[in-house]
């Protein structure tokens, strides 16, 4: 099977270009894969194509659900290579934050990846590929079209139920105090979980929009826009004083540290032979920091108050016994 073909420069010469498009996906792939909510899905595909005269190919990740009629577009790369994912379509919003990608790799293959997969990903993925020519006015004709299977994907609810609660402790501080602000986290896990124990990340936020202190599911700190201290210039140091709390602490906190502070948790699944996967997130509720005058600057204050009350006395002395004399001086 061929499709006719008319030479860019417009002449009588129609030819038939035949079709050697080719889809194929990685040997041992295919059938049925299970995947655990939270962990990454990656995919592979194969197109290759032999036209002469030089064609473009376009190709597609798409998903067919349970009980769905047209498939979903995953995210797909057009003739003029463009990567992309429908506006309209339910992925965009992941794309849009990188949890959704697309990759050529080694050639022809292209790779499909979504991270933290959902029940809602589950069904028949597809790979889908076009091949084009361009016309003289620069638009795009496709002269042929295939589809393959790929996997059909099952995901398994994880469960876990996961509550992030911040805190100040205590809750008065004063201005030059070490701050403590506590994350305390309520981990539950489903029937059939088999996590051995809780492996959590924390972030740290006040009120911009870059986190002030990031953990990762190992523990280490993660290094942020602030280096280590908050935007008024106080020093940052955290720490896990138990399995279910994390601490922030403010060092010689001032008035610029005041406002909201929020944190939120993530916990981690892993499985042998695969990455971490997100299992849940939970998010606090924002937390007031405020800070009292210290006792060395209330000390100041009946100072810097009797100091002006004497000075404006001082001030009115004066203006009275300098009036009086101009007055006097007149009457000479």
């Amino acid at each position: 099977m061929g499709v006719i073909y008319m030479p860019p420069n417009n002449s009588l010469d129609v030819g038939v270009l035949p079709d050697t498009l080719h889809l194929s996906r990685p040997r041992g792939e295919g059938g049925t894969l299970a995947l655990r909510e939270g962990e990454r899905l990656g995919l592979r595909c194969r197109a290759e194509s032999l036209t002469e005269p030089h064609t473009h190919l376009s190709l597609a990740f798409q998903v067919n659900r349970s009980g769905a009629g047209e498939p979903d577009t995953v995210v797909g790369v057009g003739p003029e290579l463009r990567v992309e994912s429908p506006g309209a379509g339910p992925y965009w919003a992941r794309f849009l934050r990188g949890q959704v990608g697309l990759e050529k790799v080694k050639g022809d293959s292209y790779r499909l990846r979504v991270d933290h997969v959902k029940p809602q990903d589950a069904g028949l993925y597809l790979c889908k590929a076009g091949e084009w020519i361009q016309d003289p006015d620069g638009g795009w004709r496709r002269i042929v079209e295939k589809t393959i299977s790929l996997v059909e994907l099952a995901v398994q609810p994880n469960n876990v139920r996961l509550g992030a609660v911040a805190s100040l402790a205590p809750s008065k501080f004063f201005r030059g105090d070490t701050v403590e602000l506590h994350c305390n986290v309520t981990l539950g896990l489903g029937l059939g979980e088999e996590v051995e124990e809780p492996r959590l990340a924390v972030g740290w936020w006040g009120q911009a929009e870059e986190p002030l202190a990031l953990v990762d599911h190992r523990g280490v700190t993660v290094p942020t826009a602030w280096h280590g201290r908050t935007p008024a210039g106080s020093e940052l140091s955290s720490d896990r004083p138990a399995a279910l709390c994390f601490r922030l602490r403010i060092h010689r906190a001032s008035k610029g540290d005041e406002g909201p502070y929020r944190c939120q948790v993530t916990s981690w699944g892993h499985r042998p032979g695969t990455s971490p996967y997100l299992l849940a997130s939970a998010q606090s509720q924002p937390v007031t920091l405020f800070l009292y005058l210290s006792p060395s600057d209330t000390l100041l204050i009946p100072l810097s108050v009797g100091a002006a009350l004497s000075l404006s006395v001082a001030i009115a002395i004066i203006a009275t016994v300098t009036c009086c004399f101009l007055q006097r001086l007149a009457k000479r």
